[in-house]
């Protein structure tokens, strides 16, 4: 069992909460309940950027390997890009 305060939520639940009370953020007062779905919220974004981010590096290797370029500095690229997609998907953002 994940701690709550741990907890990221999918696409699909951030989808399905959104659809059942899209205007949930402007309810006033804001409890502390909506803080934590907020952080939770916050979490799931940035792993959602995380994955966005990893599959654009991915997709730009396969661009620069298609052209056939074959010379050190594509080489060099393609596995700076390889490396740092792979670093995105596991530690998250890396700045």
């Amino acid at each position: 069992m994940v701690a709550v305060a741990e907890y990221t939520p999918t696409t699909e639940q951030v989808r399905d909460a959104y659809s059942f009370d899209p205007v949930a953020e402007y309810h006033d007062p804001i409890t502390p309940h909506h803080v934590i779905n907020g952080r939770a919220f916050d979490r799931w974004l940035a792993a959602h950027e995380a994955e966005v981010k990893a599959e654009a590096l991915r997709e730009a290797v396969k661009d620069i390997d298609y052209a056939g370029l074959g010379t050190y500095e594509a080489n060099t690229v393609v596995s700076w890009l390889s490396t740092r997609a792979d670093r995105i998907e596991r530690d998250g953002d890396c700045g």
